[in-house]
């Protein structure tokens, strides 16, 4: 009996499942920081723009991704999309949530003014109308291309106010300052009597002139107004790698363009790279510094810390290279490293 009962023992499965469920079960994962999930990356950046104690950047930070955004539809569309993600994360964080009676309400629309006003933007004031509502946005330094940029900020309008309504609203710039308007006018009326929206042609003439204004970007003295989290709000587009490719493209054909302006203009050497300096600050891709010796010239640059992605980096020395390099001047190397979880550019010319 006592085999018995000991071979009984042997057939028991208790251990040996145990055994199994130990060695199927997944290692447990290692927790990704907060910067590298898209929803907790958000909410850190709108926490620090609404804590009002953000360091700043310049507005040409932000004016150069719209426009960037604005000259293909693909990006456009992510621009508005990204922007509606921000504006719904944005309502939903707010401590105490109107009713969806409050859609077009003085006292809701202020909550929504508010942030916009503490991302620097500039002035917002709010026109509740019988269709819907009126949002204005007084901006300090508009640049001029031609074209309605700012379609995240109507995103961000559009996913604040649809995140208390059935459906999200459609939101228009009707009047833009980088067209020549006075101010950016955006109306929110409901997707019903939504109105057929003709924006101007974007491509070559637009991305003609943000060249010419980067090309006097080194003569530019305005102020340092934006918050660092809301220019990367805006740039987080440049990370996803489905855009990146088209983003480089762009951006070092936009490089060229600059440098050509430069050169019509009668640019030095030595304004050149003065200009590139203060535009590098300006565009808030890092600190740089030059070393010369003889014929040879190496810029150094560390991308902000909040901004710094294997993608943007590769953004940020596609554009220095380009607007660097001439017909005398060749970038002999561009190096990208990481340490410490920031990228740093090198670049090499030799004239």
């Amino acid at each position: 009996m006592a085999k018995k009962q000991k071979g009984k023992e042997k057939t028991v499965p208790k251990s040996k499942t145990i055994k199994r469920t130990l060695k199927r079960a997944p290692r447990p994962k290692r927790q990704a920081p907060a910067t590298l999930q898209s929803a907790n990356y958000r909410e850190l950046l709108l926490t620090q723009i609404m804590d009002g104690k953000d360091r700043r950047t310049y507005p040409l930070s932000v004016e150069f991704l719209n426009a960037l955004c604005s000259s293909s539809k693909s990006l456009n569309a992510i621009s508005y999309n990204t922007g509606i993600s921000v504006g719904r994360l944005l309502y939903r964080n707010r401590k105490s949530n109107p009713s969806k009676k409050m859609l077009f309400r003085n006292e809701y629309l202020q909550g929504l003014a508010n942030f916009l006003e503490s991302t620097g933007i500039g002035r917002v004031t709010f026109h509740p109308t019988s269709h819907g509502t009126l949002i204005r946005v007084y901006r300090e330094s508009p640049i001029r291309v031609g074209n309605r940029i700012h379609r995240f900020e109507a995103g961000i309008i559009a996913g604040f106010l649809g995140a208390a309504a059935t459906n999200i609203p459609y939101i228009k710039e009707e009047l833009c300052t980088s067209k020549g308007d006075d101010l950016c006018e955006y109306v929110a009326m409901p997707m019903t009597i939504k109105r057929e929206d003709k924006e101007e042609a974007s491509g070559p003439e637009m991305i003609q002139r943000l060249a010419l204004e980067l090309a006097a970007a080194g003569r530019n003295t305005e102020r340092s107004t934006i918050p660092v989290s809301y220019h990367a709000l805006l740039a987080e587009m440049c990370f996803d790698r489905a855009y990146s490719e088209q983003i480089n493209m762009l951006v070092e054909y936009l490089g060229s363009k600059s440098r050509e302006e430069m050169e019509r203009n009668g640019y030095s050497s030595k304004n050149m790279w003065e200009n590139i300096i203060t535009t590098t600050r300006l565009l808030n891709f890092g600190e740089p510094s030059i070393e010369r010796k003889g014929r040879k010239s190496t810029l150094k640059l560390t991308i902000d810390p909040i901004l710094s992605r294997k993608e943007f980096a590769r953004m940020v020395a596609g554009f220095i290279n380009a607007v660097a390099s001439s017909g005398s001047a060749k970038a002999s190397e561009t190096k990208i490293n990481a340490s410490n979880k920031r990228y740093s550019i090198k670049l090499t010319l030799i004239q």
